[in-house]
């Protein structure tokens, strides 16, 4: 529940009230009210943000172990081979073991003509050493067919379901 808790929040997240249960069954903010809540592991990108939460693109190369980003990204707005970035969605952990919970993204086309997602990654902010934000992705699927073909006036939803066992 951690991770979820921490993936859900904004980076800096002073409105966030995103809580973890800590081991003596307390729920805790994590890294105070001071602005520096969800330094680790924040991925809550507001609408237009294309720097963290579900990044989409429409580049080809498949995956290695450099892999470090999404290869050519789709640019937020309504320019020509843009989309508009919704702000990202969470669900809580539920069900049994293997517990879940979704990140969902929706991508909404007014450029003026279709666009094809071919890449889709799940981008993180956290802190470095030097107090200052980085970004870094976690996952990337790629398919040089098409992940999804958003036609003009017409939207998509992006989901990354996480699950994880609890024994």
């Amino acid at each position: 529940m951690l991770i979820e808790s921490l993936m859900s929040c904004t980076y800096g997240g002073a409105g966030d009230t995103n809580a973890t249960t800590d081991t003596a069954g307390t729920p805790r903010d994590i890294g105070g009210a001071t602005g520096n809540r969800a330094n680790v592991l924040a991925s809550k990108g507001a609408a237009g943000d294309v720097t963290m939460g579900i990044i989409v693109g429409t580049g080809n190369a498949a995956n290695t172990g450099a892999t470090k980003s999404i290869q050519t990204i789709i640019s937020h707005g309504v320019a020509p081979g843009n989309l508009s970035y919704g702000g990202n969605g969470y669900t809580s952990p539920s069900g049994t073991t293997p517990l879940s919970f979704t990140i969902t993204r929706t991508f909404t086309n007014n450029s003026g003509g279709d666009i094809t997602i071919t890449e889709a990654a799940l981008y993180l902010s956290s802190i470095d050493t030097a107090s200052a934000q980085r970004f870094f992705c976690i996952l990337r699927d790629v398919n040089a067919g098409g992940l999804a073909t958003v036609l003009n006036g017409a939207n998509t939803t992006a989901t990354y379901t996480l699950s994880y066992n609890i024994a």
